[in-house]
């Protein structure tokens, strides 16, 4: 099997290693391919050269038009050519959708969908850190290109508390 990742990202590199230490126990070998971003997303992952692949994918403030590349038949970052005509009329139909629930309700569709077709294993979500005084009130982690300033305008201090002086 091959094990494709961007080069110089130490951890993804040593996830690879520890897979390969794991599937060598029980005979199974897995060849390290890290190459540069370039030839990783231009030409391994497009063309389909990987049977692993480590990398991230971040998503936007439009989840269901952001992740539409990624699982309609034939999408850009389809890597693994997933394809299901239900899930590409899903998409058509949510990312035409005016109604925010209802549009929730067809994104709902869709990742039921996903999970029954087994498009990708993620191996992990891409941590995130928030670190803020015990007064400060509303803040909330959003790990998508938004980052931990997505919901600002909510935030507030505690009642009887009031922002530190600089």
């Amino acid at each position: 099997m091959r094990y494709s990742t961007t080069q110089g990202v130490r951890g993804r590199e040593q996830a690879g290693e520890l897979l390969q230490d794991q599937l060598a126990k029980v005979g199974i070998e897995l060849e390290l391919r890290p190459v540069d971003g370039g030839t990783l997303f231009g030409d391994r992952l497009p063309n389909g050269g990987f049977d692993i692949a480590a990398f991230a994918w971040i998503g936007g403030p439009n989840a269901v038009s952001g992740g539409q590349d990624t699982y309609v038949t034939g999408g850009a970052q389809n890597y693994g050519r997933f394809s299901d005509p239900e899930v590409d009329a899903l998409f058509e139909q949510a990312t035409a959708e005016l109604d925010p629930d209802r549009s929730i309700a067809l994104a709902n569709q869709i990742d039921r969908r996903l999970l029954e077709g087994l498009h990708s294993i993620p191996l992990y979500q891409r941590p995130t850190f928030l670190a803020w005084r015990a007064t400060l009130r509303n803040l909330a982690d959003n790990p998508t290109t938004e980052g931990p300033l997505w919901n600002a305008e909510s935030w507030g201090f505690a009642a009887g508390t009031t922002a530190p002086a600089p």
